[in-house]
């Protein structure tokens, strides 16, 4: 089995958890549970599984400033997933329709959480960060922060994994690298991976204009099938102009947030991009799988070949697997489904590695 002792562990945590406390002394900190409710797996691209109704608690509270969701499941195995959100311009409500991983599931990361219950039977947490913008310093100090409340309040006797989407990919890599004594395995779901090249790709996009429209989509096209994205030219041609743009100037946002969460450019600040890539702490000592998109535009399959060198670099290649789910965007139905059902099953895979001691075949860098 990988991983210490549950109870070694916890006794390693008295600490951090004294740290933690103090840390939110004079914060609002608010605690409220639900009723016990039903939920049914009634997504559409659930139809091969048979209706399935899980009674469940929602607790909802505030924890270092920062909103969060815990759901356990009746049928609890005393497992603990916590989720990493995705970047997002402006603070999320927790529960609202914008607090979305996955713009394919319009019940958002509760949806995420409620399929992690009835196919795992595990408990599921996230946290909206307390802020919006390029916020991973603070995804990490308030997923620590969560983790660790949850586990000194509720009955975890299980692993404890990380799940983090886009941002918060990075997230689970920076806290699976930092804490290895805290949790057992990360799935990184097209997380970012090395902040200054995905900085200097976003910022070539915002910065490349045309006379019109037509001719910023054109040049945008001709950017993604060179490097550093590199996507097939049948792919990229078929993008439409209007998502090309509208791609510009999400990607404009990221940009701003990034020099501001930072303190200035790659140039000016090169350190403070550096301490949070994970392609600067790659010494994992935990199972660590990525889901990688095919098509990725945010983050490209160079940002993942990046981090699989500097895995390699330290010698922990065999902590460390991925997988490209082909015709898979950013954090799109396919990489959703990569995450749950065979044969990818990404998630049953990271059980199987930690709780078994079954590890996946080795899988090769993402570009051959």
């Amino acid at each position: 089995m990988i991983g210490l002792n549950r109870k070694v562990r916890r006794l390693s945590l008295v600490f951090s958890t004294v740290l933690m406390l103090t840390a939110i002394v004079g914060t609002q900190f608010l605690v409220t549970v639900s009723a016990k409710k039903p939920i049914v797996n009634d997504l559409t691209f659930e139809s091969t599984m048979p209706p399935i109704t899980l009674e469940y608690t929602q607790i909802l509270g505030t924890l270092g400033g920062a909103d969060y969701e815990l759901l356990i499941p009746d049928n609890w195995n005393g497992i603990l997933v916590v989720g990493c959100k995705g970047y997002s311009h402006e603070e999320l409500e927790i529960g609202g329709p914008e607090m979305s991983w996955l713009g394919v599931n319009p019940a958002g990361v509760f949806g995420f959480g409620r399929l992690m219950m009835i196919n795992h039977q595990v408990a599921f947490a996230y946290s909206n960060f307390g802020t919006g913008g390029f916020c991973v310093k603070e995804g990490m100090i308030r997923t620590h922060q969560l983790t660790e409340y949850i586990m000194d309040n509720y009955e975890v006797t299980g692993e404890v994994y990380l799940v983090g989407f886009s941002m918060g990919g990075l997230v689970a890599c920076l806290l699976g690298e930092k804490y290895p004594n805290l949790y057992d395995g990360v799935l990184d779901v097209c997380g970012s991976k090395d902040v200054i090249g995905q900085h200097e790709h976003h910022k070539a996009i915002v910065e490349m204009q045309g006379e019109t429209d037509e001719e910023t989509a054109e040049l945008l096209r001709e950017y993604l099938k060179g490097p550093p994205a590199s996507l097939p030219a049948a792919y990229v041609d078929s993008i439409s102009d209007e998502s090309l743009l509208a791609m510009q100037v999400n990607f404009a946002f990221a940009v701003e947030d990034k020099i501001i969460a930072l303190g200035g450019t790659p140039e000016s600040k090169p350190k403070a991009y550096q301490r949070i890539s994970a392609t600067y702490n790659a010494e994992i000592k935990i199972p660590v799988i990525s889901i990688i998109g095919e098509f990725d535009r945010a983050v490209p399959l160079q940002q993942h070949q990046l981090y699989y060198d500097a895995v390699s670099e330290a010698g922990c290649l065999g902590y460390y697997r991925s997988y490209i789910v082909t015709n898979g965007t950013h954090v799109d139905l396919p990489i959703f489904m990569a995450i749950f059902m065979p044969p990818t099953a990404g998630f049953m895979k990271l059980r199987n590695w930690v709780e078994q001691g079954i590890a996946p075949p080795a899988t090769g860098p993402p570009i051959p």
